[in-house]
């Protein structure tokens, strides 16, 4: 079995939590629905989400039984879910991030 672990909470989620860096393989899904897996195919940071089941633009993302955001593209089972493939529903400002950084790049810092 993988030493790969992700975390759900409801079957009903969408997406689930790295608990490490995954790397494309088997995750071994830990939580209440029971044991299950998904293959990624790509690199997730820790902590970050993956989706357990095929997404289309428009559905919605969830994550721990609540509406996170929604799919701005088609997303793959196993693919890192993030800004450059959702957005928000409750936060306006995350379309202004950075996808790599989530820094915000609507704000300009100077220094002095």
């Amino acid at each position: 079995m993988t030493n790969q672990t992700g975390y759900i909470v409801y079957a009903t989620d969408s997406v689930g939590t790295a608990l490490g860096e995954i790397e494309p393989g088997v995750i071994r899904l830990l939580g209440e629905p029971g044991d299950g897996h998904v293959t990624a195919v790509e690199h997730i940071p820790f902590g970050h989400k993956f989706a357990l089941r095929a997404l289309r633009a428009g559905d919605p993302v969830i994550k721990y039984g609540a509406r996170i955001g929604t799919a701005t593209q088609d997303i793959v089972p196993g693919e890192h879910v993030h800004l450059h493939n959702m957005r928000s529903d409750f936060d306006e400002r995350a379309s202004t991030l950075d996808a790599e950084t989530a820094l915000p790049e609507d704000v300009v810092y100077e220094l002095y």
